[in-house]
């Protein structure tokens, strides 16, 4: 229901606030449970999500958010999500067997973050996306009040993804450096780095075409039909 929205959305907007306790006394209660909040967020408006967009409407017959013209927006950048997610295991996983990846792909260590954070990047990434999602979903169908039309929470969530694949720059601007160094490999010699990403590229085929349908939809205007209330056309 739209009443149990506003805490989460509250939650998701502080999700990056973090308790520091001085070193001289012991941590608060408040400050252990902090870090389990936005985990604990995201797993419940993942099964909102499930719920409410795909399996409570197809029971009745009814469009799932499958159906409406933003969802490869979505598409697209939960493909890019899920690649995180899959970074930060696999990180994980090198760490815990002891395999020196960074040193195997030339990387900068002062550069690699730790699995940790990539974790909890991931999960507040997770926790925009389902909240824009949830959102974008509950005022087309009329479940939610259209405080801000429908179609702008695609935009935001663009915005917000071009953000987190931009910044920090520091950490960022490697891996866009390898990724020019692919396009123009036929030029240059290639490392493994190179050969890596480039496999990861031909595997995110169907992500980089939801993502140059989304640039389309919006460079086109077609997000205004969300925002007039436009009947959807089929993606």
């Amino acid at each position: 229901p739209p009443s149990l929205l506003l805490p989460f959305l509250m939650v998701s907007f502080v999700i990056g606030i973090r308790t520091i306790t001085p070193p001289s006394h012991p941590p608060s209660l408040l400050h252990s449970l902090l870090p389990s909040f936005p985990p604990g967020v995201a797993a419940t408006l993942a099964v909102w999500v499930v719920w409410d967009c795909v399996v409570q409407v197809a029971k009745f017959g009814k469009p799932t958010i499958v159906a409406k013209m933003a969802f490869p927006v979505f598409r697209a950048v939960g493909g890019l999500l899920l690649l995180h997610w899959c970074w930060a295991i696999l990180e994980h996983f090198c760490n815990h067997l002891r395999i020196n990846f960074v040193y195997l792909l030339d990387l900068s260590p002062k550069n690699v973050s730790s699995p940790r954070k990539i974790f909890d990047e991931a999960v507040n990434e997770s926790i925009v996306y389902l909240t824009c999602m949830l959102l974008y979903y509950k005022v087309l169908v009329g479940g939610f009040p259209d405080w801000i039309p429908a179609g702008w929470y695609p935009l935001f969530l663009v915005a917000y993804t071009l953000y987190c694949l931009v910044f920090p720059w520091k950490q960022r601007k490697g891996i866009w450096w390898t990724i020019g160094r692919v396009v123009s490999s036929p030029l240059m010699s290639v490392t493994l780095l190179d050969t890596v990403v480039a496999d990861m590229l031909t595997s995110l085929v169907k992500v980089l075409l939801d993502l140059a349908w989304s640039a389309f939809y919006i460079f086109s205007g077609d997000f205004s039909r969300d925002i007039e209330g436009a009947v959807d056309a089929q993606p």
